[in-house]
């Protein structure tokens, strides 16, 4: 009948409601978490000195390498320093790692980058002589600078992929108190989706950011 018909759609309807708000609220929290591991590693690098720290010092590449193989859900690690220069790994896409170098002189930024293998064997990948690259004017760096603390960006468009990600980001302090630098760690929307993807909310059912 067509009443008994209703009554069946309203159940169907309330089911998949339920269904879709509890598969949401999982996704949402799953992501929080996986975001949330940004906030220990930030504060595990940032106290390991408290000196002007720069992309040049020889432990701090191996750093940044360190964190990112250690948290695969990371997309970027990177430093910035109050000098311009930039230091990075990252996963250009999924299972490969690349470290990404870049020192201003004489008013250009020389740029390097190289891809690592598993046992982090480096081929060239990249070199520019000036890629008009300075982390001081990026929104992670100000953003962590003016308010001296850890930060959340909203997503943008992350400037050697032009892909949009979310950063996190921490000042890195000197022996005065100082903002030395700016640590960061990035995930790209593309590693999240992928995240997500992996979980089954039924046998037909799909989970996408």
């Amino acid at each position: 009948t067509f009443r008994s018909w209703q009554t069946t759609e309203r159940t169907i309807r309330t089911v998949s409601s339920e269904i879709f708000g509890e598969v949401t609220r999982d996704a949402a929290s799953r992501t929080r978490a996986h975001l949330g591991a940004a906030v220990p590693a930030l504060a595990f690098l940032s106290s390991l000195e408290r000196r002007a720290v720069r992309v040049g010092d020889e432990a701090v590449l191996p750093r940044l390498l360190s964190m990112l193989e250690a948290n695969p859900g990371f997309s970027w690690v990177s430093y910035g320093d109050a000098e311009g220069a930039f230091g990075a790994a990252y996963r250009p896409e999924p299972g490969r790692v690349r470290l990404n170098t870049s020192f201003i002189a004489l008013g250009h930024t020389v740029l390097d980058e190289v891809d690592l293998d598993a046992a982090h064997a480096r081929t060239p990948f990249r070199h520019d002589d000036d890629s008009g690259y300075d982390p001081r004017t990026r929104p992670w760096y100000r953003l962590a600078v003016e308010s001296g603390r850890r930060v959340w960006l909203p997503p943008y468009v992350f400037f050697p992929q032009g892909i949009p990600g979310i950063t996190c980001a921490e000042p890195q302090r000197d022996e005065r108190g100082e903002v030395a630098g700016v640590y960061t760690i990035d995930f790209d929307l593309g590693a999240l989706s992928r995240f997500v993807a992996e979980m089954e909310p039924s046998a037909h059912g799909q989970v996408f950011l």
